[in-house]
């Protein structure tokens, strides 16, 4: 059934390509096939983009890139409040006791939802609890408005390095 398709597709495919001679453009519009095994065109770029590859590279035509410190410093206000850090000694224990969180969230009425192995989210009526295995360190967050900028996750353990770099 394969190669009666191959053979199929051949047929229809090679006649098309054929008509065209190889030194003329493509036709504008044309078949399907015409398009599919024809050279494209190169593309003429505007006036606008050709300045805009000239220009200085070491400014970018949107202006200066903020540091990722500054970043840091605008969202601030809406990153989580660490509570508590506890050492467990073990990895495996430290993921026990995300499970157990787990079982007393469901007990007292609150919503858990396990994200990844080590990381735990917990929905009281109001806020946001967060619960992280670092290895066998388990720390603990609460955040009150649940509105946690994505970049909190990549920078919640070097918080201090990026805001005091001479730490």
């Amino acid at each position: 059934m394969r190669p009666f398709a191959i053979a199929a597709f051949m047929a229809i495919a090679l006649p098309v390509t054929a008509q065209q001679a190889p030194d003329q453009p493509p036709a504008q519009g044309g078949s399907f096939f015409s398009n599919l095994f024809s050279r494209p065109a190169p593309e003429i770029q505007p006036e606008y983009f050709q300045e805009l590859g000239a220009a200085d590279e070491s400014i970018s035509a949107f202006g200066t890139e903020p540091s990722l410190q500054e970043i840091i410093l605008t969202e601030i206000h809406d990153y989580p409040k660490p509570l508590d850090e506890l050492d467990l000694k073990q990895r495996k224990i430290c993921l026990e006791e995300l499970e157990h969180i787990f079982d007393q969230a469901l007990e007292d009425g609150h919503y858990p939802i396990p994200r990844e192995a080590y990381w735990l989210d917990v929905y009281p009526r109001t806020g946001m609890r967060i619960y992280f295995c670092d290895g066998s360190i388990l720390k603990q967050y609460e955040d009150d408005n649940r509105e946690i900028p994505t970049r909190w996750y990549s920078v919640r353990n070097s918080l201090t390095e990026f805001l005091n770099p001479l730490h």
